[in-house]
């Protein structure tokens, strides 16, 4: 569940607010980069024992690592539905003063 800021006069501002989304979403983008690169590949896990060994190491690297990549894709999709949530309620605002509200 996703809990959203309210964004209000005595609070944080909505551009300061996107802004440390924006840093966040990039240093997570940069280490989805980063930690892919890490992927096994089978030739790490060599046959010492019988290939079913050697299959299973590398099929539990392999999802170790999809595993650690899908946490930080959801931690990307709910700073995504924050920062929209932030918009919006901007876009609410403007949209009020600029009918006299």
């Amino acid at each position: 569940m996703t809990i959203f800021p309210t964004i209000h006069l005595n609070g944080t501002s909505a551009s300061e607010l996107i802004a440390e989304i924006e840093n966040a979403t990039g240093a997570i983008n940069l280490a989805c980069d980063v930690l892919a690169k890490t992927a096994p590949n089978m030739r790490d896990y060599p046959d010492y024992i019988s290939r079913a060994t050697s299959d299973e190491g590398f099929i539990s690297a392999r999802d170790a690592l999809q595993a650690d990549l899908t946490a930080m894709h959801n931690i990307l999709h709910r700073l995504q539905a924050v920062w929209e949530n932030i918009n919006d309620q901007v876009d609410s605002r403007d949209a009020q003063r600029s009918s006299g509200r």
